[in-house]
C-alpha cells in the first residue's frame, strides 16, 4: 500500500502510483483517534478518469477499510491525467492520495486481408473473373494484377465495390499474380492479400494423325496460337523408351513434316506453343501413331536366267528383320515363306523352275510389329522379257522399250505386219544385253512385236507377249 501523501485523521491509500486505463485498483481508508464506532467516509476524484464508491463505512473496533477503484477506459487520448482522492467525514481531518491515469494502448483490431479465391488459370484473350471473399465493414477493395513473366507491374489497378473484378482478358502467356486489400468504411484499408498465382494459356491440339504411317516422315497440323512465335514438338518413342524434340521457326505454319526419318515403333506426340518471351503453352494431347514403311521389292528384276535369285528390296530404317513369300503365278502356291531374314536380300534355297512367280515382304520391328506386304512383284524364271507400251512412233519411226532382263546376254526382235502375221517385216538379233530400247524406221501400217533374250550360254527366252501398235 502507498504510503498517504499526507498525515491526517483519514489516511486514503492506492496500491500503485500510476495505472492505465481500464486498470482495477486496491485502495483503502485509515483512521485514527477513537475506533469504538463506526465511521462512514465520503470519497471524491477530482476528474472523472478515476471511478470509485461514493461512500465506504470503516467497521466499529477498526481502523480502516478496504475497497476498489476504476481507471476509467475514455477511448481518448489525453495523455496523462493526475487524478486526486479525498476522504472525508464529520468530525475528522480530510485526507487525500493521488494516483496517474496513463491512456491505453487500444488494441483495436483490423479486419484480415480478403482471401482470393481464383482464378487458377486462365485463356488467353479470353473473358476472366477475379474474386476473393468479403471482408466486414469493408466499402472497396483495391485490385492488383501483375505480370510476372514479363516484369510489368501494376498491369491491372482497379477499385470495385463488389467482391470480383471481370476483365476482358490477357493477351500474353505466362504467370500473373493479384493482389486484393479492403477499403474500411472507419477508415483505413487492410494489409494486401497474399500474392495468388495464376497462368494463362491457349488450347493447342493435333489434328489427329492416322494410326498406322507408311512413311517415316509424318506430317503434323495444329490450331494456331495468337501469339506464338515458333512451336516444339515432344516425340516418344515407346519401343526404344527415347524422347526427342523437334521445332518449327514459323510463327504463322500450322504443318510440320518430320525433317528426319523416324525408325520404325510405335509412338507419340505432343505440341505446344512458344512466345517472344519464351512463354509456353502447356503440352497438347498426345496423338499415337504407329510408322510402318513398307519396303520396295522394286530392286529385283522382273526376269532372270538365273534359277536361284536373289530377291532385293529397299531397307527400312529401324526394322528388326524381314518376311518374304515366293508363290507360284499361275496357281498362287506358297512356294517358299522366308521369316526373320536379317538383310535386304533372301536366296532361294534350290532352283526354281522355269516359270512366272510373284514375291513379296514385309519389315518387323520389336513387339510384332510389322509393316504391311509390300506390293506383288513379279518373277520370270528362265529371261522372258515384257515388251512395254506405249511405243513411240512418229513421222514412220518406233522406238521399242523393254525391262531388261537379268544376264541376258542379248535380245532378238521381231515384228510383222497385221495383213501378213507369217512374214517377218523387221528381225534384229544382235540387239546388246544391256540395251532398254531401239529405233526402226517402218512404212505405215498396223503392226505387232515380239522380243526374246538369250543367256550367254546360248538358252533362248520364251517370246514377249505381243504387242500392237500403229505407224502414221
Amino acid at each position: 500500500i502507498v504510503a498517504p501523501a499526507e498525515i491526517g485523521t483519514l489516511i486514503p491509500g492506492l496500491s500503485v502510483r500510476k495505472a492505465a486505463e481500464g486498470t482495477r485498483l486496491f485502495a483503502n481508508v485509515r483512521r485514527t483517534g477513537n475506533l469504538t464506532s463506526a465511521l462512514t467516509v465520503s470519497l471524491l476524484a477530482n476528474k472523472t478518469e478515476l471511478l470509485l464508491p461514493s461512500t465506504v463505512t470503516i467497521p466499529a473496533g477498526a481502523a480502516f477499510v478496504n475497497f476498489e477503484v476504476q481507471a476509467v477506459q475514455d477511448l481518448t487520448t489525453d495523455s496523462e491525467q493526475r487524478v486526486s482522492l479525498t476522504a472525508s467525514a464529520v468530525g475528522l481531518r480530510s485526507g487525500q492520495n493521488e494516483v496517474h491515469i496513463l491512456d491505453a494502448i487500444l488494441d483495436i483490431r483490423v479486419p484480415a486481408s480478403p482471401n482470393i479465391i481464383g482464378p487458377t488459370k486462365s485463356v488467353l484473350n479470353n473473358p476472366v473473373t477475379i474474386s476473393w471473399t468479403p471482408v466486414s465493414n469493408a466499402s472497396s477493395y483495391d485490385v492488383r494484377v501483375d505480370f510476372l513473366s514479363g516484369t510489368k507491374p501494376n498491369l491491372v489497378r482497379s477499385t470495385v465495390t463488389q467482391t470480383s473484378l471481370s476483365l476482358g482478358g490477357f493477351r500474353e502467356l505466362g504467370r500473373y499474380r493479384v493482389m486484393v486489400r479492403a477499403n474500411l468504411s472507419s477508415g483505413g484499408s487492410t494489409a494486401f492479400s497474399a500474392g495468388h498465382l495464376f497462368r494463362v494459356d491457349s488450347p493447342i491440339l493435333l489434328t489427329p494423325l492416322a494410326e498406322v504411317q507408311v512413311t517415316s516422315r509424318p506430317v503434323l497440323f495444329w490450331n494456331t496460337v495468337q501469339t506464338a512465335v515458333r512451336y516444339e514438338f515432344q516425340i516418344e518413342d515407346i519401343l526404344r523408351l527415347k524422347y526427342f524434340v523437334a521445332s518449327s521457326s514459323s510463327s504463322t505454319s500450322t504443318s510440320l513434316t518430320f525433317p528426319n526419318p523416324l525408325p520404325m515403333g510405335m509412338y507419340e506426340v505432343r505440341v505446344r506453343a512458344i512466345d517472344a518471351l519464351n512463354e509456353k503453352t502447356s503440352w497438347s494431347p498426345a496423338r499415337s501413331f504407329t510408322v510402318v514403311p513398307v519396303p520396295s521389292p522394286s530392286l529385283t528384276p522382273l526376269s532372270t536366267f538365273y534359277r536361284t535369285p536373289a530377291l532385293r528390296w529397299s531397307p527400312v530404317l529401324g526394322a528388326r528383320s524381314y518376311d518374304v513369300v515366293l508363290r507360284d503365278q499361275r496357281t498362287g502356291k506358297t512356294i517358299y515363306q522366308a521369316s526373320e531374314v536379317r538383310r535386304t536380300v533372301w536366296t532361294t534355297p534350290e532352283s526354281l523352275p522355269v516359270g512366272n512367280y510373284t514375291w513379296q515382304v514385309r519389315a518387323s520391328a520389336e513387339y510384332d510389329v510389322h509393316s504391311a506386304w509390300s506390293p506383288v512383284r513379279n518373277l520370270t524364271i528362265g529371261g522372258q522379257p515384257q515388251m512395254l507400251t506405249p511405243l513411240n512412233s512418229a513421222a514412220g519411226s518406233v522406238t521399242f522399250h523393254w525391262d531388261p532382263v537379268q544376264f541376258a546376254d542379248r535380245y532378238e526382235l521381231r515384228v510383222v505386219s497385221e495383213s501378213a502375221l507369217q512374214t517377218d517385216i523387221l528381225r534384229v538379233s544382235t540387239i546388246l544385253g544391256t540395251a532398254k530400247e531401239i529405233t526402226r524406221t517402218l512404212p505405215v501400217g498396223a503392226y505387232r512385236v515380239w522380243l526374246r533374250a538369250f543367256s550367254p550360254y546360248g538358252e533362248a527366252s520364251a517370246w514377249s507377249f505381243a504387242v500392237r501398235f500403229v505407224v502414221s
